[in-house]
Order: structure tokens, then sequence, then C-alpha cells
């Protein structure tokens, strides 16, 4: 829904709006230790507060029109975004 609406707004508006959907976050999340044991064991790589700030800063600065939807994850054994 948010993302559908994100679209909906950047076409409407001036400013840009975007819908960030967030893989899994490792220790701020709501990944409890149980689940985070579970995830590890079956390759799910959780995006680090770190890499979750400097993949939104990144996104706010050089994102550009057009772009509503975004979608981050932690890939394997770095960050990266997948759009």
């Amino acid at each position: 829904v948010l993302a559908k609406l994100a679209r909906r707004l950047d076409g409407a508006r001036p400013a840009r709006v975007v819908s960030v959907a967030w893989g899994p976050w490792d220790e701020v999340g709501m990944v409890q230790p149980e689940l985070r044991k579970r995830m590890r064991e079956r390759g799910v790589t959780l995006v680090t507060p770190e890499t979750g700030v400097r993949l939104l800063l990144d996104e706010i600065v050089h994102g550009a029109k057009g772009e509503a939807e975004v979608v981050m994850a932690a890939l394997g054994d770095g960050p990266g975004v997948v759009l």
C-alpha cells in the first residue's frame, strides 16, 4: 500500500516521494535472538544499523524522482541495494 501511494504521490507532486522496503535489521530491528539464529543458519544476511543508515542517507541524497519504490537489504557477505 505504501509503495503504491508513494508512486502516485511522486507522480502528482513536484517533490520526490519514496517508499523504502527494508530487509530484516540486526541488533535494532524486530528480529529476536532465536529468529536471528535461524535466519543466519539459513544464510539470511541481516542489515546492520551502520549499513542501514548509510543506505538510507545515500538514497535521500542520490535517489531520483520517479524512483518511488526502493527495496534495501543486505546481500550475501556484504551490504547491497536491490532496486
